[in-house]
């Protein structure tokens, strides 16, 4: 959870009164939500972990699930996976922004590494970033995107 500090909201509200500066954050919170909802939907590259390969060798197929090689020669599966990556979702009021995942299983690959959900480390140490990290990479710049969009309208 990030706390950001954007001056002028007083002076904003003065301006354009209560119900229209309510709806202008809640579209600059919306682009902020949006722009932290396409970076988490991110995968990191594929492992070995991720590519088929003879009997007995099993793998996971992202967008399809656990995938297995026949002895008698073919490939073996189970449709297990929620796709991960388009179960992303942004909501936004004046205020906050919240950024989730539908997927049960999203706390694994996606997870916070200070509080519940935790990340599962292997998926950390296959490169996934955490909700966490991804929030860091993007605050600074959304903050800043934020005041530069209250600032223009109170010029």
């Amino acid at each position: 959870m990030a706390n950001l500090q954007i001056k002028g909201l007083k002076e904003l509200q003065a301006k354009l009164g209560a119900v229209a500066a309510a709806e202008y954050l809640r579209a600059i919170v919306q682009a902020a939500t949006l722009r932290l909802k396409s970076r988490a939907a991110v995968y990191p590259p594929s492992t070995a972990a991720n590519l088929p390969g003879a009997y007995p060798k099993r793998w996971y197929e992202r967008g399809f699930g656990a995938r297995w090689a026949k002895k008698s020669g073919g490939v073996g599966g189970r449709r297990t996976s929620e796709r991960l990556g388009t179960q992303w979702y942004a909501l936004a009021s004046a205020l906050q922004g919240v950024v989730g995942n539908r997927a049960s299983y999203a706390r694994y690959p996606k997870g916070f590494v200070g509080k519940d959900p935790r990340q599962a480390l292997a998926m950390r140490r296959l490169g996934w970033t955490s909700i966490e990290d991804d929030a860091a990479k993007e605050i600074p710049g959304i903050e800043r995107d934020m005041q530069a969009a209250v600032d223009k309208q109170l010029r």
